[in-house]
């Protein structure tokens, strides 16, 4: 994966800086997918990313990758 989690991490203090939105960002910039380690550092918890592919939001393409819907 490319090295562009810090920029966010930078980012995470501002308002719109919701985890949601920063992996919105982050698969934006790596064709649309993100791994599980990426998403808990983020700040979603397993449980989150559960509901989020139980809901389409999050749709698992390869284990501990998932492609953002």
């Amino acid at each position: 994966m490319p090295d562009v989690w810090h920029m966010d991490l930078a980012s995470r203090g501002r308002s719109d800086a919701r985890p949601d939105r920063v992996v919105q960002r982050m698969a934006a910039r790596q064709d649309g997918v993100v791994a599980r380690r990426q998403l808990l550092e983020a700040g979603i918890s397993r449980a989150g990313i559960d509901r989020r592919v139980a809901r389409g939001w999050l749709i698992p393409v390869h284990p501990g990758v998932y492609a953002v819907g």
